[in-house]
């Protein structure tokens, strides 16, 4: 939901979010597919310390063929601080690198820490175009879907 001039705006997301690894059970790609999503994000399944998961970028199938577009951010946190150290991370763990040029960084002070500051967008506007470090380009989740999408090529598939 969101407000527009003080009306509310109700709105439906095409990206589904998992953010507790209790969601992952095995019909989550149907049921994602059934309510409308075409996307689909997670961060935590980078956590893992038994089984490093071998992608970022991918079409996840359930058993039935039902295939989510999903995006796993290389960046392995969902508090990143922008800096030009975590940038780099993000460019090196990003295991599509051969088919794919977009990796989504989630930023700011997460778990009830405020969310995104001013420093954050000042170090993402500098990473815009500054040699060394990863080309940032600020915007919605659902626009990078939207362009991650059309930008992957041949993406692996993962049942």
């Amino acid at each position: 939901m969101s407000k527009r001039n003080g009306d509310t705006v109700h709105q439906i997301t095409a990206v589904g979010h998992a953010h507790i690894d209790t969601a992952w059970c095995w019909p989550l790609r149907e049921t994602i597919r059934k309510c409308g999503i075409d996307w689909f994000l997670t961060q935590k399944i980078s956590w893992s310390d038994t089984n490093k998961f071998p992608h970022h970028t991918f079409n996840w199938e359930g058993l039935d063929g039902t295939s989510v577009f999903t995006h796993f951010p290389p960046v392995d946190t969902y508090n990143s601080q922008m800096t030009a150290n975590e940038m780099k991370r993000s460019e090196h763990n990003f295991q599509e690198n051969d088919r794919a040029t977009r990796a989504l960084v989630p930023f700011g002070n997460g778990d009830g820490g405020g969310g995104p500051t001013l420093e954050h967008i000042e170090l993402a506007r500098r990473w815009e175009d500054f040699e060394g470090v990863p080309q940032v380009e600020m915007g919605t989740v659902l626009d990078f879907f939207a362009k991650a999408k059309d930008d992957a090529i041949d993406p692996p598939v993962w049942r």
